[in-house]
């Protein structure tokens, strides 16, 4: 019952700062200009080296114009959901220091999909998109990995990115690899923060219904098999997303 106490309390807390932020009035975007290429971090265990060595060559080869690609320590916690919240709060404070306009976050077992775009292509789609927008018309975030069962999950609309693109506005989405703007940086922090007790998959899409959250259509990576932190075994490799499937599941839209 306790449980269930921290749990409603922490829920209850995530849908008051959501009001505030659908109903807060957006300060003017002080934003600096829009990069050509984006600074990666990646988030990586001390202890994972071979993992570390892999993600490196995976994304050399997925991402050559990278602007820079760095490690973000991961958080040891006996309870792995709480150490990749931890790590993905010390990834944000990381991003927002860099300066940035967009900064791509991943966790360290991603490779690409070998669907849809590649990774510098929809990086170069996602730009063109961009400069045609004004701030409150373009994202603050852009999903680029394929969660298992994305497609029954997830609920898009279409958005001013064309084809290759969907607005999310609700429906799990895993944080293996995302795209994240400064001025959105602050939000995200604070939701995570403030729920210990929820997964960040979970928590983050709350937010989407109130911004410009867009996901690549379909997702340019997955995430390969490896021992998962989180579930104490091995996860297997997710399958790329499948839009046949995802138009099946949604036959309503």
């Amino acid at each position: 019952m306790a449980h269930w106490s921290l749990f409603g309390a922490c829920v209850c807390v995530l849908l008051a700062i959501l009001v505030l932020c659908a109903r807060r009035k957006r300060a003017p975007s002080d934003l600096p200009a829009l990069d050509r290429r984006f600074h990666v971090l990646y988030i990586n265990l001390e202890k994972d080296a071979e993992r570390r060595e892999k993600y490196r060559a995976a994304m050399q080869l997925a991402y050559p114009e990278h602007l820079a690609l760095e490690r973000v320590p991961g958080v040891e916690h006996w309870w792995g959901r709480e150490g990749c919240r931890a790590a993905h709060l010390r990834a944000l404070a990381r991003a927002h220091e860099l300066g940035h306009r967009y900064v791509l976050v991943t966790e360290d077992d991603v490779v690409p999909s070998g669907v849809g775009l590649s990774l510098p292509d929809c990086f170069a789609e996602f730009l063109a998109s961009v400069e045609k927008l004004d701030d409150s018309r373009a994202p603050v975030m852009l999903l680029l990995e394929c969660g298992e069962g994305l497609e029954g999950r997830v609920r898009l609309k279409e958005c001013r990115g064309g084809p290759h693109f969907r607005r999310a506005v609700w429906g799990g989405n895993n944080a293996g690899a995302y795209l994240i703007r400064r001025d959105f940086i602050p939000a995200l922090r604070t939701v995570w923060g403030c729920c210990p007790f929820l997964h960040v998959d979970h928590s983050w899409h709350m937010l989407w219904p109130f911004n410009q959250v867009w996901m690549a259509f379909p997702p340019p990576l997955i995430q390969r098999t490896v021992w998962s932190h989180n579930l104490k075994g091995v996860r297997q490799a997710a399958r790329p997303f499948d839009v046949d499937a995802y138009w099946a599941s949604n036959r309503n839209l």
